[in-house]
């Protein structure tokens, strides 16, 4: 009786991003935001559950936890966001670190 051959597991189709580009909302699709790979891919995402009028503390909280929900169950890891201004007043970037422990943020990680 021949033996099954076992299949090797399938990697993420989405890996751990190394920044998150946060859009500013225009027109009925509200605000947006990208997630940017260690190869500089583009994975772009909504936020329509949230009105235009969100302050943006909301906004990126929620891009925090949406984002962070998405790693932890694709690839296991726990990462942490640091927003800060673009250059167009309207897009913020959040930087991705992963980290070891509660609060304490390591090195990025490429995946």
């Amino acid at each position: 009786m021949p033996r099954k051959r076992r299949r090797a597991k399938a990697k993420p189709s989405i890996p751990v991003p190394k920044e998150v580009i946060l859009f500013p909302g225009r027109g009925r699709d509200g605000r947006g935001f990208a997630l940017v790979d260690h190869n500089n891919g583009l994975y772009c995402c909504a936020l329509r559950d949230l009105p235009g009028d969100t302050p943006l503390s909301e906004v990126q909280a929620a891009v925090d936890a949406s984002v962070q929900d998405l790693v932890r169950a694709l690839h296991g890891v726990e990462i942490a966001l640091a927003w800060e201004p673009m250059d167009d007043s309207d897009s913020w970037l959040g930087r991705v670190t992963t980290t070891v422990g509660k609060d304490s943020p390591s090195e990025p990680q490429d995946f």
